[in-house]
């Protein structure tokens, strides 16, 4: 199965639906919160002094920041990387980060799959002068109506 999505993340959620969507998950509108949830782990917003923590996620495999070359040391710690994308934007619908879902093929072993997302995140840093920061998921075992699926894989948040 392919699945290739594009999405941001802005401060006012963005298109029609998204803050129900948003706000169904509890990660908000800022890209602190976004990537706590992605990643599974804690990081504080600056901006607003809240906390979010996600270490009780399940399903989150492995976690990275690719940086560009030339980038700041700072940017590979993921507090430090999205409390600067939160201060450099100051508008309140400012659009934060954009992000690609990508499913990973079924039956890698998970070095392979860590190093098919790493190749994709260094040409995306590379190419862009951007860091990338990436979280390799397990797919929920229920589909939308509830029934089990025939074949559970990865996808990958980028």
């Amino acid at each position: 199965m392919y699945r290739l999505e594009l999405n941001y993340i802005s401060r006012d959620g963005g298109k029609k639906g998204r803050k129900r969507d948003a706000a169904k998950q509890g990660h908000g509108f800022s890209a602190t919160a976004a990537a706590a949830y992605r990643s599974g782990s804690i990081v504080t917003d600056c901006r607003t002094g809240e906390l979010h923590d996600y270490r009780r996620k399940h399903r989150v495999g492995h976690t990275e920041i690719v940086l560009p070359p030339g980038a700041p040391s700072w940017a590979s710690y993921r507090e430090a990387l999205w409390n600067a994308v939160e201060a450099a934007e100051v508008r309140k619908d400012a659009r934060l980060a954009h992000e690609l879902i990508v499913a990973l093929p079924h039956g890698l072993v998970k070095e392979q799959e860590i190093e098919m997302v790493r190749d994709l995140a260094q040409s995306v840093a590379y190419r862009h002068g951007l860091p990338v920061d990436y979280a390799i998921h397990g797919d929920d075992a229920k589909t939308w109506d509830g029934s089990a699926k025939g074949v559970v894989g990865c996808h990958a948040h980028l």
